[in-house]
């Protein structure tokens, strides 16, 4: 990767087009955010569906003019410092996009962050990786300052395994009786991801709601268990509560949403679903119901989201 510098981004000249990814729009929105010129973004008619309010309220309160709370939307800056509220109970990108963005704002910024904090890893992992450029910034647990400072180039960026994509392994093993063996004896696995391993009978995925539909069919076919912490997942690709209880029901298997998360009846076993299954636009939830397609057969439709 060849560099422009913290200030040397041009505006482009027609929308940035951001497919499937709400990581990618929160990210060039701060960038954005940075420049005087208006850029556009836009994304696929999911993308589209996903509350993009809370950056966007904070980028208003420090200057920035931002057309809509969802894509497609346009961003004019720049960035004036100042303080600001943050809600990272939906998601922790915004604040990840805002300190990775900083290098390109004229001072800085004093964000008070909600008090239920989601995905956490995620926005330590960014600070982690501010830090080996050159950041001095460090993580609080009710607020930040977040300080422009000037980027320096690591020679090599260590990029940790997409450690989400386990409980599918996990949840194929479980189906057709077969051993995990995980490759890299360096990961680290989240205490959520140990204690689904153990089966452990209440889950709190606060910080890992990607998980949610394995994590949701791999206590099915055990002992039944409890999902919490993950009321903000009704804001994902899809309503992620809702639409896992229905994937599970659609493979003749019980389960019930609660406030924050799902309950789910152990000793179950999947059935081929008489209707193709629709995967809603959410690929974590195509790729379950794949995966217990494997086992009693079955069609999924949408299936071809898994390709983002």
């Amino acid at each position: 990767v060849s560099g422009v510098g913290s200030r040397g981004f041009r505006a482009p000249e027609k929308a940035l087009d951001c497919g499937n990814s709400a990581t990618a729009a929160r990210f060039l929105m701060t960038i954005a955010a940075s420049m005087g010129n208006p850029v556009s973004l836009d994304g696929d008619q999911s993308l589209r569906q996903r509350d993009m309010s809370a950056l966007a309220s904070v980028l208003r309160k420090l200057g920035c003019e931002v057309t809509s709370d969802t894509l497609p939307l346009t961003v004019t800056g720049p960035v004036v410092p100042g303080s600001v509220h943050l809600d990272v109970s939906a998601s922790s990108q915004p604040l990840s996009a805002l300190l990775l963005a900083s290098p390109g704002y004229s001072g800085v910024i004093h964000i008070k962050t909600s008090s239920h904090s989601v995905s956490r890893g995620y926005s330590e992992l960014s600070y982690e990786l501010a830090g080996r450029c050159g950041s001095s910034n460090e993580m609080s647990s009710d607020g930040v300052a977040i300080v422009p400072w000037r980027p320096i180039t690591p020679n090599e960026a260590k990029i940790p395994g997409e450690l989400s994509l386990l409980p599918l392994a996990m949840l194929l093993a479980e189906l057709h009786d077969v051993k995990v063996v995980l490759n890299g004896g360096d990961l680290e696995l989240s205490g959520a991801m140990m204690e689904l391993a153990e089966r452990t009978e209440i889950l709190d995925l606060r910080d890992e709601s990607d998980i949610i539909a394995p994590a949701a069919a791999l206590m099915a076919l055990g002992g039944g268990g409890k999902i919490t912490g993950v009321a903000h997942a009704r804001g994902k690709e899809s309503d992620r509560i809702s639409s896992t209880v229905g994937l599970l029901n659609c493979f003749g298997m019980e389960a019930r949403e609660v406030d924050d998360g799902i309950e789910v009846a152990g000793g179950q076993t999947p059935v081929r679903p008489k209707l193709p299954v629709d995967s809603q636009g959410d690929h974590r939830l195509a790729m379950t119901a794949m995966a217990l397609a494997s086992k009693c057969g079955g069609n999924v439709s949408g299936a071809e989201v898994c390709a983002v």
